[in-house]
């Protein structure tokens, strides 16, 4: 588990790491030792906490999820994951989860650069277009004129 380069995480059933691997504390520039008994909510972008209590309570439920979520690394900025999450139950009560955190982050970047192109390409050929249109549309009014 120690040489995974996913991130692994398992933590209780308060929702505490329990164990992180060095790939984990990776992303989030930190020491496993600094995170263990923090809340995953502690390293999650406050825009996306409804998205992990969502989470949190489908494991609660004994449901398996995978899901993208941004947290944030010790120096602010955000790190898009995927995180597949599976619950655990001992004696037949919720104990915890076991997640597996992929870095996204690339992905992300390049979905958003390529949502920016197409969006600015396309503001360019309305414009290109409306002054084409306008600009035929003024020259026949003036020749009827």
């Amino acid at each position: 588990m120690e040489s995974l380069r996913e991130g692994l995480t398992i933590s209780n059933a308060e929702q505490r790491f329990e164990y992180v691997n060095p790939a984990y504390a990776g992303l989030l520039g930190l020491t496993p030792d600094q995170i263990i008994g923090r809340s995953p909510k502690d390293v999650t972008h406050p825009d996306d906490f409804e998205k992990n209590s969502e989470e949190e309570n489908l494991r609660k439920s004994g449901k398996s999820s995978s899901y993208e979520l941004r947290l944030l690394a010790s120096d602010g900025n955000e790190v898009h994951v995927l995180i597949s999450s599976v619950p655990r139950f001992q004696d037949g009560k919720f104990a915890g989860s076991i997640a597996v955190i992929t870095n996204i982050s690339q992905r992300a970047r390049l979905e958003q650069m390529k949502s920016d192109f197409i969006n600015r390409a396309s503001h360019e050929l309305r414009t290109a277009y409306h002054r084409h249109s306008d600009g035929g549309t003024a020259g026949n009014s003036a020749r009827r004129g």
